[in-house]
């Protein structure tokens, strides 16, 4: 079995398991090893199973969804309420793994911003836990309040009493966990354009990222960056 709910489940289904590669390696010396140590039929022939939120995408009895059944018995919160001008941005690391540079995040953020007050919401950054003071701070002074987490965010909602209308972000796994928890709150992917991306790479992952939830039941608004 694979269990896991990162974005990366649903590539890895599209692009191998549907396919029967179980061990997608074109490494020939390593390859070669594993025939020697008498590895590589077993790695390259036995089938995997995938437990994950994304295995409705797929047919097959390798595929096995996760519809959360156990999670969903502890959101039973009477006291948790939808406050309507709150809106939540799902953190990002895009600076920091070097897919833009940190003024162009800024910019986005900005932008982002200007488009979730005008639909009359206030809005939190939700940060990763490694986001660093300083970026953090220049995400304060545009205009976000930030929350700094102590949990990951669906454990940051299950432990909230006040929930908001909206999540909103760059585009992730959350966008596919957490409509399935709380199915009444809205969500958003914010498409940016390319140009602010440092290279082609990362522009193939987000046109990707992009184009999986415009072909999925949650809506893409387009952002435009002054």
């Amino acid at each position: 079995f694979v269990i896991d709910d990162g974005l990366a489940s649903y590539f890895t289904g599209k692009d191998y398991l549907m396919r029967s590669i179980f061990f997608p390696n074109k490494n020939i010396f390593f390859n070669s090893l594993l025939k020697i140590f008498f590895k590589y039929n077993y790695l390259t022939q036995t089938q995997i199973k995938l437990f994950s939120v994304y295995s409705e995408f797929f047919k097959g009895d390798i595929f096995i969804q996760n519809n959360f059944t156990y999670v969903k018995k502890k959101l039973n919160n009477s006291n948790q309420i939808f406050d309507q001008k709150m809106a939540y941005y799902s953190g990002t690391k895009l600076s920091e793994r070097g897919a833009m540079s940190l003024n162009d995040e800024m910019k986005i953020l900005k932008a982002s911003l200007r488009y979730i007050r005008s639909l009359g919401k206030d809005c939190t950054y939700f940060a990763k836990r490694s986001s660093s003071l300083r970026k953090l701070d220049l995400i304060e002074k545009i205009g976000y309040k930030i929350c700094i987490p102590e949990y990951p965010f669906e454990i940051f909602l299950m432990k909230s009493n006040s929930l908001p209308s909206i999540i909103c972000g760059f585009g992730s796994s959350i966008f596919n966990i957490l409509p399935k928890l709380y199915p009444e709150i809205k969500y958003l992917i914010l498409q940016y354009p390319n140009k602010v991306f440092k290279n082609v790479n990362t522009i193939k992952e987000y046109n990707d990222i992009v184009s999986f939830y415009k072909n999925h039941p949650i809506d893409v608004k387009k952002i435009s960056i002054k």
